[in-house]
């Protein structure tokens, strides 16, 4: 008798090997009516290392796999402790005798026979899953690992208030007492983002975060430290320390959670540089000499319109090793930012005409600009201001009178900063820019995004963020090349090129394909990420991209976009391409310019 398992549920994960690229779609469409998560693998080693790392509710594999027989890779399954009594399902034409023998000797709970018939698929499913009718489809579950807090206070109260602050935003909330505790939590797990009080027993916060910068393991640990409102001196020796942000007590919640997501984001921006700096070493290293080299000055920008204010923010960083240049307007300063290569402006809050909020998301929202570093300055003192300067990007928040020796401390950690930011940017630029750019778009070429693409899917296994691709293809392509000749056609690239480059996010990886094809991965991106960055893509392609024809008709240019998640659809490069490129395949069939997601239920 079939033993009967619990009922397929929105967590229910399932992984199939399957060689049979026709199976495999029909498969996942049928399963996705079943389960919450399908993973597809090709092959029994991949299947294998998978099903050890997800450790899966449901298994199916086709016995007959190109280079191995599945029927071991089952046996190989039970022989795992946690995987032993994980239900089973092999895939066979229904003349297998190995199949029909029985699954006492093979270690399947049931077999499905070839061809796929959907009714007799359904109808298995619910015999194994103890006779339960089919679920309605579900939708697809949060595969992201939460971002860990680390909480380190040796206040009890404190540690349960600031655990309440940020439990809206689902994050992993870890806490210890004390500087000791705080660095053995750290060895075992290190978090994403550590709220670090200054003064504790023992090892205090300055030493804690001495120890964690000073080490490659953690120095990029982004830490925020909590100081009493009257301690300037403290956030001196923090920024000394290497300390990347302060917060000030009273603790409000609504500025604790703006930079907590603000230290976040800049983590998440840093970590994409690095992989892509490490995905190009593997490509073209760059030889230690060339690397290398002198310092460039860099230079700041004060916005004040008060001359004594201006006078003596000058005076102060007058000694220092970088230009600095004043303005006393909005206007100025964006200007100024757009025209002069700024790395960090001073700004005060209450200019005359455009205001510091609005030069600041002007500088944010710009992709020349964004990395300028921002210091809001005002002698205003409320939270709001310093929740608004926080949202808007604002790198720091200083009030008037600024402690001269705090603004100095900050404004070169800042500067550390942006030209740590600059070197990643442009360290392998000219070296590698042939080899890893295609001539004609300036997007990523071919080569690079496989490389790039295999990385992204290891980081986000291990890490537990999810990634989508998307593949795109312009339609009727063809069509525009024979009418109106290449150069044309070329030329309609670059425009998608730009279009494409315009609506995706910082983080974010665009390459040209091959011929009219693009791609894009989109790193720690779920569902409702790749719906908005793929229908912005396809208006912005349909609304901005067109050209003459001969009879002076404009013809418009559309793009069909498919697109994939890994680890929901696939765990490997050439799975989740394939995968995409079923999507895009099925977008083209449905009547083109338009947008198919393999989550999507389509029946």
């Amino acid at each position: 008798m079939m033993p009967k398992f619990p009922e397929p549920n929105s967590e229910t994960l399932t992984v199939v090997v399957e060689n049979n690229t026709a199976d495999l779609i029909l498969l996942s469409r049928l399963l996705k009516s079943h389960s919450g998560q399908v993973l597809t693998v090709q092959n029994a080693d991949d299947g294998l290392a998978l099903i050890e790392t997800m450790n899966p509710n449901l298994v199916m594999v086709n016995v007959d796999l190109a280079c191995a027989d599945g029927v071991p890779l089952i046996q190989k399954i039970r022989s795992h402790a946690k995987l032993a009594h994980t239900p089973a399902i092999a895939l066979a034409a229904a003349t297998s005798a190995t199949v029909k023998a029985g699954n006492g000797n093979t270690g399947y709970n049931a077999w499905i026979g070839k061809p796929l018939e959907p009714d007799r698929f359904k109808q298995t499913i619910r015999d194994l899953f103890g006779g339960a009718s089919p679920v309605q489809p579900l939708p697809v579950p949060n595969l992201c690992r939460k971002a860990r807090v680390l909480i380190v206070d040796d206040e009890a109260m404190n540690l349960k208030l600031f655990k309440a602050y940020l439990a809206s935003e689902a994050y992993e909330i870890v806490t210890a007492e004390n500087g000791q505790e705080a660095l053995s939590r750290i060895a075992v797990s290190p978090p994403d983002v550590i709220l670090l009080d200054i003064m504790m027993p023992g090892i205090d916060g300055f030493e804690v975060t001495r120890l964690l910068k000073g080490s490659q393991e953690t120095a990029e640990i982004p830490i925020i430290l909590m100081t009493a409102l009257s301690g300037r001196e403290n956030k001196s020796a923090g920024l000394d320390a290497g300390a990347d942000e302060f917060i000030t007590k009273p603790v409000q919640r609504t500025e604790l959670v703006a930079r907590v997501r603000s230290m976040l984001r800049m983590k998440r921006f840093e970590e994409q540089i690095k992989g892509r700096q490490r995905s190009e070493d593997t490509l073209s290293p760059v030889p230690a000499q060339s690397a290398a080299g002198h310092e460039i000055i860099q230079n700041v920008l004060v916005a004040e319109d008060n001359d004594t204010d201006a006078l003596l923010l000058l005076r102060q960083l007058e000694l220092e090793p970088y230009t600095i240049k004043r303005v006393s307007t909005g206007e100025a300063a964006i200007r100024e930012v757009l025209n002069e290569p700024i790395d960090l402006v001073l700004l005060d809050l209450m200019l005359p005409g455009i205001d510091g909020f609005e030069v600041c998301r002007r500088i944010k929202g710009d992709d020349r600009t964004r990395n300028i570093q921002v210091v809001m300055m005002t002698s205003l003192r409320d939270l709001d201001s310093r929740v608004q300067s926080a949202e808007l990007g604002t790198d720091d928040y200083l009030v008037k009178p600024v402690n001269p020796r705090e603004l100095r401390a900050r404004v070169q950690a800042l500067l550390k900063k942006k030209r740590y930011i600059d070197k990643l940017h442009n360290r392998y630029e000219k070296v590698l820019n042939r080899a890893i750019t295609d001539d004609l778009t300036g997007l990523f070429n071919h080569g690079y995004f496989k490389r790039f693409l295999e990385l992204e899917i290891k980081r986000s296994l291990r890490q537990k963020h999810p990634i989508a691709l998307l593949l795109m293809d312009l339609d009727n392509f063809k069509k525009i090349n024979d009418t109106l000749g290449h150069l044309t056609g070329d030329r309609i690239l670059v425009q998608v090129a730009k279009s494409i480059k315009a609506n995706i996010r910082d983080v974010d990886f665009a390459a040209r394909y091959g011929g009219e094809e693009f791609a894009v991965i989109l790193p720690y991106a779920g569902i409702e990420d790749v719906k908005d960055i793929s229908e912005r893509i396809r208006r912005s392609i349909a609304d901005t991209v067109a050209v003459n024809a001969q009879d002076h008709d404009t013809l418009p240019v559309t793009v069909s976009i498919g697109a994939a998640l890994s680890p929901y659809d696939a765990s490997t490069v050439e799975t989740l391409i394939r995968k995409a490129d079923e999507m895009m395949y099925l977008a083209k069939k449905f009547g083109k310019n338009r947008v198919c997601i393999s989550t999507d239920d389509k029946g």
